[in-house]
C-alpha cells in the first residue's frame, strides 16, 4: 500500500446516557438517536471497526494487509481513541488486565486514559475506592454502601488521568472527554445507578464477580494531573502517557504553521479547528493516519490534534 496520509471514518455508539453534544459540535451525520461515543480509532472486527477512506477496508483489515505502514509486531492493531459526552455518570466500572481478559474473553485488557476537552471548570468523577481489603470491598458492595466505597476526585479541562486495568472509575457528566486505550472493549459494571434501558425495560447487566476478580486493592491514590508541554517548530506538544505495549498518547496544537516528525506511525484526531496535514485537509471531528517513518509533516491552520501511537 502507498505510504501516504489516510483518513479514518468515525464509528458512532448510542447509549442510554448519550446526548446530542458530539453530533452538534462536530456536525456528525447518523441515524442514531444520540451519539454517546465516537470511536475515532478502533479496529475490532464485526463490532467497532473504522473504515479507512478510499481503501474499501476496515481498519482491522487495513492493519493486517499493510503491516509495513505500522512497523510493529502486534497481531492486531493495538490502540484506540474515542470521544464521549454524557448527561449523567457512566456506570461505575473497571476493565481487566491482559492476562484475565485473554483467559476469559479472548481479548486484550484495557488500561485507558482520559483528558477533558471541554465542560465545567471542575468535573467530579469516580476514581478508585476507599476499601483497604478484598473483604471490605466485597462487604460494602453487598451492602450497597456506595457513599463509603466510591472515591471521588475533581478534574479540570486539559488535565489527564491514566486509569490502570482493575481501577474502578465512572466518568463525569456534562463534559466532552477523549479516551486513549488499548484496542479492546471489555467492561465490567459494578453499579449503574439503577437505570432502566428503554430498549429492554430492564436494568443493564452488572458483572459483580468479575469486578471482585479484578479490583485493585488498595486504590485510593490516582489523581488527574497537568501534563508536560513543550514547544518545537511551531507546535505546542503535550505528552499525556507513554508505556511500552500499552499506548503513547499526546496532543499537538498549532496556531498557524508547525512541523512535526516521529519514526512511529501516528493517528491524529482533530478535536478543534481546521487546516491540513501536508496536503490532507482535516477539520474538527476527523482523524488521519500517518504511516511510520513518513518523515516530517507540515501542519497548517488552527488545529488541536490528539495523537496516539504504540511502541514495543
Amino acid at each position: 500500500m502507498e505510504k501516504k496520509i489516510y483518513k479514518i471514518e468515525p464509528v458512532f455508539e448510542q447509549r442510554i446516557w448519550g446526548t446530542q453534544a458530539l453530533r452538534t459540535k462536530y456536525h456528525y451525520e447518523t441515524e442514531l438517536e444520540n451519539i454517546a461515543e465516537v470511536y475515532n480509532v478502533c479496529a475490532m472486527p464485526g463490532h467497532l471497526d473504522n473504515v479507512v477512506t478510499g481503501t474499501g477496508l476496515h481498519l482491522s483489515d487495513f492493519y493486517k494487509q499493510n503491516r509495513e505502514l505500522f512497523g510493529i509486531q502486534c497481531e492486531i492493531m493495538p490502540v484506540e481513541v474515542c470521544m464521549a459526552h454524557s448527561d449523567s455518570y457512566l456506570s461505575i466500572q473497571l476493565h481487566p488486565d491482559d492476562a484475565y481478559a485473554l483467559k476469559t474473553e479472548g481479548s486484550r485488557g484495557r488500561p485507558e486514559g482520559w483528558v477533558i476537552l471541554e465542560g465545567p471548570e471542575k468535573n467530579r468523577m469516580v476514581i478508585g475506592h476507599h476499601a483497604q481489603t478484598q473483604a471490605e470491598f466485597e462487604q460494602w458492595t453487598k451492602e450497597k454502601n456506595w457513599d463509603r466505597l466510591f472515591r471521588y476526585i475533581e478534574m479540570q479541562p486539559g488535565q489527564y488521568i491514566h486509569v490502570p486495568a482493575g481501577s474502578l472509575h465512572a466518568f463525569c457528566q456534562g463534559a466532552i472527554a477523549v479516551a486513549f486505550s488499548t484496542n479492546a472493549d471489555i467492561t465490567y459494571r459494578l453499579y449503574d445507578f439503577d437505570r432502566i434501558d428503554p430498549k429492554t425495560g430492564k436494568e443493564r447487566e452488572l458483572h459483580i464477580q468479575q469486578v471482585f476478580d479484578n479490583i485493585r486493592i488498595p486504590d485510593d491514590t490516582l489523581n488527574a494531573f497537568w501534563p508536560e508541554k513543550t514547544k518545537a517548530e511551531g507546535c505546542e506538544i503535550t505528552r499525556f502517557y507513554d508505556e511500552k505495549n500499552v499506548y503513547t498518547a499526546g496532543r499537538i496544537q498549532v496556531a498557524e504553521q508547525g512541523f512535526f516528525e516521529t519514526e512511529a506511525f501516528m493517528f491524529y484526531v482533530c478535536v478543534n479547528g481546521s487546516g491540513r496535514i501536508n496536503d490532507c485537509e482535516i477539520k474538527a471531528g476527523e482523524t488521519v493516519f500517518v504511516p511510520c517513518r513518513f518523515g516530517k509533516i507540515e501542519i497548517c491552520g488552527n488545529l488541536d490534534l490528539m495523537t496516539i501511537t504504540y511502541r514495543e
